[in-house]
């Protein structure tokens, strides 16, 4: 193994004194993300731009958010850079508003487009066995067992599934504040916050807000972190609603285990996404219920974001494996990029 970022007797240089680089795209229903790295962990630039998913947006924003953070990520290096590999975790991405982004700004033989649970699970554990449930602004679940299969649950959209996502989190808040203003449900903190978050007078007005205006996927999911505030104040209606979520989360995370035959057995499971960096409640209910279904498992901190699982794809399909050193510096890079930048 090599003492600095790879294994197999490949040192990422090509054999020429050259360290390999590697553009990688994280991109869902609240942003887009895009990182040039270097195979030993550099951080050769950065970008965010919006929602990527065009199944949830107009005809063209989700190419719009894959050029602008393209755009910012290749500034440091002149507009313009030449890869080894490109890895895009997109869903709902079509491969043509790929390469239309990549052209005439980046020049790469080796470009892949797939779905966003690989690069989850890669960047959550260490291991090639386990369970990764991820909870951004929708949700899915992805097992593994250690001898190449692969199974999934969720990941359906806000219309048939995303239980436990951030979107889940911010329609069980409106849904509490018109119950509590018909009675139905007991008075919450969440009707304040949510009037002033949203800019209305009287609840009533929330219907022409979310029907004639439009109230977007992004900004219903932006509304989990009001959740958590109230909870965090001991709000029982918004405990109650965290509390579900970190439960329908685990039923995501037994659902594609089950399909692998393993919660009777050994594994390790973790959480990645906002929403589960939100709060503990969601986390202790996430965990009781992962418990519950599968006695045997083993819950471990999350060890990177998604994106990160996406540059490690990146380099595999460089012919390069990086190791816990390049991941830790790039890790580091980029978290220190972000609290800068987002």
């Amino acid at each position: 193994m090599s003492d600095g970022f790879c294994q197999a007797g490949d040192h990422g240089d090509g054999g020429v004194g050259r360290l390999k680089t590697a553009i990688c795209i994280d991109s869902g229903g609240t942003k887009t993300i895009c990182l040039v790295a270097r195979a030993d962990g550099t951080l050769l630039g950065a970008g965010v731009g919006g929602p990527g998913n065009e199944l949830h947006l107009r005809p063209g924003e989700a190419s719009e958010a894959l050029a602008e953070a393209l755009r910012q990520a290749l500034a440091p290096l002149g507009g313009h850079a030449a890869a080894d590999a490109v890895y895009a975790s997109a869903p709902g991405l079509p491969r043509g508003a790929l390469e239309a982004a990549l052209a005439g700004r980046v020049d790469c033989d080796a470009v892949s487009c797939e779905g966003d649970d690989l690069a989850a699970f890669r960047g959550a554990l260490a291991s090639d066995r386990g369970v990764v449930v991820a909870a951004g602004t929708g949700s899915f679940a992805v097992a593994c067992d250690g001898r190449g299969r692969l199974a999934t649950a969720g990941g359906w959209g806000p219309l048939l599934g995303d239980e436990g996502s951030a979107h889940d989190i911010g329609l069980s808040a409106l849904r509490a504040v018109v119950r509590a203003e018909d009675g139905r449900e007991a008075p919450t903190a969440l009707s304040g916050l949510v009037r002033e978050a949203l800019g209305y007078v009287q609840a009533r007005d929330l219907r022409d807000i979310v029907y004639r205006q439009g109230l977007s996927r992004r900004r219903i999911g932006g509304l989990a972190v009001l959740v958590s505030a109230a909870a965090s104040r001991g709000d029982a209606v918004a405990s109650r609603i965290l509390d579900d979520a970190g439960r329908s989360l685990a039923s995501l995370g037994l659902a594609a285990a089950g399909q692998l035959e393993m919660t009777g057995e050994e594994f390790t499971y973790t959480a990645t996404g906002g929403v589960v960096r939100a709060g503990e409640l969601v986390l202790r209910a996430f965990r009781d219920a992962m418990g519950a279904g599968a006695p045997r498992a083993t819950y471990v901190p999350c060890r990177y974001e998604p994106v990160i699982g996406a540059v490690i794809l990146a380099f595999e399909r460089a012919g390069v494996l990086l190791n816990e050193r390049a991941l830790e510096r790039l890790g580091s890079e980029w978290a220190r990029w972000r609290g800068n930048n987002c």
